[in-house]
């Protein structure tokens, strides 16, 4: 039996055309550039194939989520990316635009996600994750609505079933940020895949876990309230292992590498108790604050120690 495989499908689309209806975006091209090469990349494990679509027809992007599903298997796990512009028809389902979308004719030029969670749910691949970085994102809670599946399920995939992330709600616009080069949402989601999300630091990210960070991140910085959803699911799904050391050995480190820098001054007492109490922590109760610090330290404790940048580093967290 082969083994079993992990595939993406990223879509990315900057590009309308007809600005009169839709405004070009500035970032999905590297929302999707930079999330395939952190898929693609080691430390970790990474996908066994990652497939890209910038700038192109709702049918062209169609075709592959059909093909590439159709020739999955049972034990394979798929993950479904977007980032565009997000329609809501005036029966309140949620479409995805492309270059071709008019929304004079959203029905014909445009992708409805109930169509694309259809090829999803009926492919052999029993595990599924569907990542939303559009407005409107959270109106695809309408087609759970016909089937008594509420907003904020809080169960997780295993082995069978739909997750899905969304970036806003379903009246919420999802916005870019110029400072990060993506996408709010997606910006925060590449970093939980890559292993900030691993809150409970056993070296492997789960689709609650990314949940969880990216809510927190998002919700933090900006008015979006990212949604989740879920069909059919319970237990956990693996989304990808970090191949990061795991926290209690990352800690252990810490530990005698600050006691160190105390014990020859280069720490003040309240300094270390400070760093101490941040890393004690466990991860999965660590404030979006924390987690900072906590990185901090992880940075500023490998090779030389810095006590004047770390200092003005860890004052700059505070005042944020």
């Amino acid at each position: 039996m082969p083994d079993a495989k992990k595939v993406a499908i990223l879509i990315g689309q900057s590009k309308f055309p007809d600005e009169e209806e839709l405004l070009d975006l500035s970032f999905p091209h590297n929302d999707v550039t930079e999330l395939k090469a952190m898929l693609d990349r080691t430390p970790g494990t990474p996908y066994d194939h990652v497939h890209t679509v910038l700038d192109g027809a709702h049918y062209e992007a169609f075709h592959l989520i059909e093909d590439v599903i159709s020739g999955l298997t049972s034990d394979d796990f798929v993950l479904l990316y977007y980032s565009g512009h997000g329609l809501v028809d005036r029966n309140g389902r949620l479409h995805l635009a492309f270059e071709n979308t008019r929304q004079s004719r959203i029905a014909s030029t445009s992708l409805k996600v109930a169509g694309v969670l259809d090829v999803m749910d009926g492919g052999p691949a029993r595990s599924r994750l569907l990542a939303l970085d559009c407005c409107y994102a959270g109106a695809i809670g309408t087609e759970y609505n016909r089937s008594g599946i509420a907003d904020q399920v809080q169960a997780e995939v295993q082995g069978s079933g739909t997750f899905i992330m969304t970036a806003s709600t379903k009246v919420q616009v999802a916005k870019e940020n110029p400072d990060y080069g993506h996408g709010i949402f997606t910006k925060h989601f590449i970093d939980g895949m890559a292993g900030a999300a691993d809150l409970n630091g056993d070296g492997i990210v789960t689709a609650q876990e990314l949940y969880e960070y990216v809510h927190a991140r998002v919700t933090d910085e900006s008015a979006q309230r990212p949604r989740k959803f879920n069909m059919d699911g319970e237990g956990v799904i693996v989304l990808r292992e970090t191949g990061l050391e795991p926290h209690r050995d990352k800690v252990n480190a810490m530990h005698a590498r600050l006691f160190e820098l105390g014990q020859t001054r280069m720490l003040s007492p309240t300094q270390l108790k400070r760093a101490l109490d941040v890393i004690d922590l466990e991860p999965a109760r660590m404030s979006p604050r924390d987690r900072d610090y906590f990185a901090l330290l992880e940075a500023s404790l490998e090779g030389d120690f810095y006590p004047g940048s770390y200092s003005e580093k860890w004052d700059r967290i505070t005042k944020d």
